[in-house]
């Protein structure tokens, strides 16, 4: 199959995210040959055989980002922009420490099983 061109607005994230969703090098060409010939359409190759070597990395990116931005709500709302992080830096500035305390433990709580689920996942379909 020929290679399209990725364009992405900056070039930061198409060096970073271009290689994960479009893994051409790990690529194995056998499968989509084999469908190929046994008469398959384009779109029974890329059904059959390149989504499900390509799954796993959308799973992976998809978890990463889903993590990347319970941790993001928390520093946002730290510096002013919303989230959890709003609670937290409320409460200290109050000098509510107990409440501070419980905000920083739900944070933990969250991320952890955040973690989990996201390991989980991991596990039963990568």
């Amino acid at each position: 199959m020929a290679r399209l061109p990725v364009f992405w607005p900056s070039w930061p994230t198409r060096w970073v995210f271009a290689p994960v969703f479009f893994p051409n090098a790990s690529r194995k060409s056998g499968p989509a040959e084999a469908l190929a010939s046994a008469g398959a359409g384009r779109t029974g190759v890329i059904c059959g055989a390149i989504l499900p070597e390509a799954f796993p990395s959308f799973v992976a990116t998809g978890l990463y980002a889903v993590e990347k931005s319970v941790r993001a709500a928390v520093v946002l709302g730290l510096v002013g922009a919303g989230g959890i992080g709003v609670e937290l830096r409320s409460a200290m500035n109050l000098f509510q420490y107990p409440q501070a305390l419980t905000v920083i433990l739900l944070i933990l709580v969250v991320v952890i099983g955040c973690e989990q689920v996201s390991s989980l996942l991991r596990k039963r379909l990568i």
